[in-house]
């Protein structure tokens, strides 16, 4: 498989190829072809928006960014979530390509911006991250986008693959809730 652009359909070449041995006079357009493909995805696109919002529960996300070799940034939404009829439903709901790093403003703008386009702030379950330092900051982002339009995304319904850096910032707090607690109790003895 190779990486060809819409145009070659238009090629003479690819034309007598294509046709070869076929009572096919010709093929259509790229205009046509780019048409069908665009209303392809349309129709595919309202159909999952229908999916998700008929869901009977909530829908649990699933992201992750990465660079590629030639400096692209992505970032990848997968929705998961049991449909009426209790079969469990995952797919691809957005991949972003990012302008600029991975910030956690730019990864949380990207992530509202497809949940706003398939209109499920609310049916938000859960979401699960890697643990990197960047996601703190994109959920409480996240979390603000969400308030402004009257919905209440808890930050604590996020889940990290990679413990350690969790971890670390619950034990952290934890001790800073102890020594909270120590200076309490010192004052009252």
């Amino acid at each position: 498989m190779t990486n060809q652009p819409i145009s070659i359909v238009s090629s003479s070449a690819f034309q007598e190829y294509s046709c070869y041995g076929r009572p096919i006079n010709s093929l259509i357009s790229k205009d046509t072809l780019k048409l069908r493909i665009f209303g392809m995805y349309d129709d595919e696109k309202a159909q999952l928006k229908k999916d998700l919002n008929a869901a009977p529960g909530k829908i649990s996300l699933i992201l992750d960014c990465w660079t590629s070799k030639n400096f692209f940034s992505f970032h990848g939404i997968i929705a998961s979530w049991i449909s009426e009829s209790w079969e469990y439903k995952e797919t691809l709901i957005g991949m972003d390509i990012l302008n600029g790093n991975h910030s956690g403003k730019t990864l949380a703008e990207s992530l509202f911006k497809v949940i706003k386009e398939f209109g499920i702030a609310d049916k938000i379950l859960g979401v699960t991250t890697d643990n990197a330092a960047n996601c703190d900051t994109m959920f409480k982002e996240f979390a603000s986008e969400c308030e402004n339009i009257g919905v209440h995304f808890d930050t604590h319904l996020v889940t990290s693959y990679l413990i350690p850096n969790r971890m670390k910032q619950i034990l952290i707090q934890q001790l800073q809730n102890l020594v909270k607690k120590k200076q309490v109790i010192h004052t009252l003895e």
